[in-house]
């Protein structure tokens, strides 16, 4: 690799000893993992609060609308309603801590809705919210 860059270099009328061309390579690493870095935190910030579109609902003809409230529902907004319909990417954990600002509380939502296994949970679901 290093005769090969250095074959480059000399085309541009550059002499480069061993020592320079291994800065060259070093710095060219440097570059690329700064903006590997640079661009997963980037994508990490984008997805730290999606908007979930609403879901769509079939009429009794087999059209689908738009549900009547056009609300988007922001994956991190606080729950303020008795019953809560469950979307993609929701678990227990999450709901009760928009819910109640308390985490640990997902075991009164499971109770509350007589949950036989609170790990399986589907978009969809119902769940009424204890107040």
């Amino acid at each position: 690799m290093f005769k090969e860059l250095q074959k480059y270099l000399k085309k541009f009328g550059l002499e480069t000893s061993e020592s320079t061309t291994s800065m060259i390579l070093g710095a060219l690493v440097v570059i690329l993992v700064a903006t590997m870095v640079y661009g997963y935190f980037k994508n990490q910030q984008s997805v730290s609060n999606p908007v979930i579109p609403p879901p769509v609902e079939e009429t009794t003809d087999g059209e689908l609308t738009p549900p009547t409230n056009t609300e988007t529902i922001i994956a991190n907004s606080p729950i303020t309603i008795s019953n809560y319909t469950v979307v993609t990417g929701d678990c227990l954990w999450t709901i009760a801590e928009r819910a109640y600002g308390n985490p640990y509380k997902w075991v009164d939502i499971a109770a509350a809705n007589n949950l036989a296994d609170p790990n399986l949970i589907h978009p969809g679901n119902v769940f009424s919210i204890p107040r």
